[in-house]
């Protein structure tokens, strides 16, 4: 009975920030990121990485491919229909500072794209938190390829002693209205897990 009482008020709780989210009509930047939520928003389903130690929610209507069965790196892919992607990797950070293996990752990941689509990329913008028991960022890039194509990627990195998991977020420029704030809920549902 309790916890039912609970999870109502939780539940009116999330539906009240989500109103004034979305009610308040202004663009979202410098947003506070929450990167362990308790329960997922209604209607989403959950993935739980046992051997990754993570979990993450994403919406009802979007697409897991799981590879945690095949302990590499990438670890899931999660989609909406060919208009958004994010993937889901794992990295072994031993002998490395978190700050150092962003740093070299997202050079990596910056250099392998612009050299597969002869294009450009320019940082947006770049955040960095100590949460309770881990380390976060959050990157935004445009990217410019060398067809004219314009893309947008978002790269979240969540840091836990030895271990780093990264989601690698991309979508064409005209829909980052559409899609930049499901991507900020599901990297917002992410947590560590024992």
């Amino acid at each position: 009975m309790i916890r039912n009482i609970l999870l109502i008020i939780l539940i009116i709780i999330i539906g009240f920030l989500l109103f004034n989210k979305c009610s308040s009509g202004k663009q979202r930047e410098n947003v506070e990121f929450v990167s362990e939520v308790e329960v997922a928003p209604l209607e989403w389903k959950i993935f739980k990485d046992r051997t990754g130690r993570y979990e993450v929610s994403y919406p009802k209507g979007w697409t897991l491919v799981s590879k945690s069965n095949e302990n590499g790196m990438i670890r899931a892919d999660i989609s909406k229909g060919n208009e958004a992607g994010l993937q889901i990797r794992k990295y072994n950070i031993s002998n490395k500072s978190s700050d150092d293996f962003v740093k070299v990752y997202l050079e990596n990941f910056v250099q392998e794209m612009e050299r597969h689509w002869s294009g450009k990329f320019t940082q947006l913008s770049f955040d960095k938190r100590d949460l309770k028991e881990s380390r976060y960022y959050r990157v935004e890039y445009s990217f410019l390829r060398g067809d004219g194509q314009k893309w947008f990627f978002i790269e979240y990195v969540w840091v836990k002693e030895e271990t780093a998991i990264a989601f690698q977020c991309g979508i064409e420029d005209r829909l980052v209205e559409k899609y930049r704030s499901e991507f900020d809920l599901i990297a917002d549902s992410f947590k560590f897990v024992k």
